[in-house]
């Protein structure tokens, strides 16, 4: 009778340890499983302050367009009838201030912008206590960044601080690569400069993996005189007049293009002369293309794989107008423009202003630099409504006026 109490006292501490052990575990989990959330609901907090802070620097980059829009309107010209505001705008650009918004009569001088001090009328939901601290514009920058899908183009206003004569593109990086990840180029080799007169197929081209697009490249504008009577007339004619450049012998302006054909194993530098081939009146065809060196990989520290120098056969004056249009054949291209006086790099004025915003959401910074692009309202950028490639066909067009008879219509036929 002894043994039957002592064995069932031991049975029941067996069922006691196992209980112990059942609650600690179950206790352990209960705490992981805290932990697991906070850890989480602090993420998902830090990710939220995180976007409000990015959206608070995205302020301050609207609030820069406002201010670039306002300068670029007030100030054309050199014009401050504004008692001052255009000199004090122009200074806070210059000297990269933070409050340069204030100049501007926009942000608060001095101190942080406010954009928001509450995530909303709820009691439960976090204070954001939103602003932009810090917004730094510069508005002339040393080059203009951009990219372009196959067959759209972009038009560039080559408008620099000072003269200029050259022209520097550079294109595709680690974003037009169609296998991100294989930082080698896909190249053509060619053993010697000689220009290339035929290409390979779309489909040939676009089957060599990470193969940079060929850059058509165009370039016209006018030199600026008092006399503008004529300017239809001059915008006819050659860029590079005769080697004398815009405003040459006979006032000489007008359309002037190169195409860019990436290629590898070519041994004479990236420079080529801007060519003299007029678009209508001349035998000579644009169909023949410009070899440029390519680096054969985008892991070695360079931004772009290619690059081509330009010369512009004259001197761009700040007041001549010229413009930079190029379309990407056969691949998507990202590209940087530099404009270089003699090799040196001169600032584009005023064409894509830089903005640096810092925004803050709490404790939480976020900083945001980016491009702006605005149209000259006293010379806005020209685009091309239509276009064609065949110069034995170009397009035509017919014009009438309300009193002709309708006989005359035919002699203005278009032959």
């Amino acid at each position: 009778m002894k043994n039957m109490k002592k064995n069932f006292s031991k049975k029941g501490s067996v069922s006691i340890f196992i209980v112990a052990i059942t609650c600690a575990l179950v206790a352990i989990m209960a705490a992981s499983f805290m932990r697991l959330m906070v850890r989480d609901q602090q993420q998902a907090t830090q990710q939220d302050l995180s976007q409000s802070a990015y959206d608070s620097a995205q302020v301050g980059v609207e609030d820069a367009k406002r201010f670039l829009e306002n300068f670029n309107t007030r100030c054309a010209g050199g014009n401050d009838t504004t008692n001052g505001e255009c000199r004090r705008m122009a200074d806070a650009m210059a000297k990269r201030e933070c409050d340069t918004l204030a100049s501007g009569g926009i942000g608060t001088a001095g101190a942080e912008t406010k954009v928001q001090s509450s995530a909303g009328n709820s009691a439960s939901k976090v204070d954001l206590n939103q602003a932009y601290t810090c917004v730094k514009i510069t508005r002339d920058t040393a080059d203009f960044l951009g990219s372009a899908t196959e067959g759209t183009s972009r038009m560039i206003a080559l408008r620099g601080t000072s003269a200029f004569n050259q022209v520097r593109i550079s294109w595709h990086n680690k974003e037009d690569l169609t296998n991100k990840d294989n930082t080698n180029i896909n190249l053509e080799n060619e053993s010697s400069p000689r220009p290339k007169t035929t290409v390979p197929s779309n489909k040939e081209w676009k089957n060599a993996i990470n193969r940079p697009a060929i850059l058509k490249t165009q370039v016209y504008g006018y030199r600026f005189n008092s006399d503008n009577d004529r300017l239809l007339e001059r915008l006819n004619n050659n860029f590079s007049a005769g080697n004398s450049g815009v405003g040459g012998v006979n006032g000489g302006t007008g359309l002037d293009e190169m195409l860019l054909y990436p290629a590898s194993g070519i041994a004479t530098s990236n420079t080529s002369r801007l060519p003299s081939t007029r678009r209508e009146g001349d035998t000579t065809r644009t169909d023949r293309y410009t070899l440029t060196r390519c680096e054969s990989n985008l892991d070695r520290g360079q931004e772009f794989a290619c690059s081509m120098l330009i010369d512009l056969r004259h001197e761009q004056r700040p007041e001549d107008f010229a413009f930079l249009r190029l379309t990407p054949i056969y691949n998507r291209a990202s590209f940087k423009i530099e404009l270089l006086n003699n090799g040196k790099v001169v600032n584009f004025n005023g064409v894509q202003p830089s903005v640096d915003s810092t925004g803050r959401a709490n404790d939480q910074f976020r900083r945001v630099q980016s491009r702006i692009e605005f149209s000259d309202p006293n010379f806005p950028v020209p685009d091309f409504s239509v276009q064609t490639e065949d110069q034995a066909k170009p397009v035509c067009k017919n014009f009438w006026v309300t009193n002709l008879r309708q006989s005359d219509k035919n002699s203005f036929d278009c032959k």
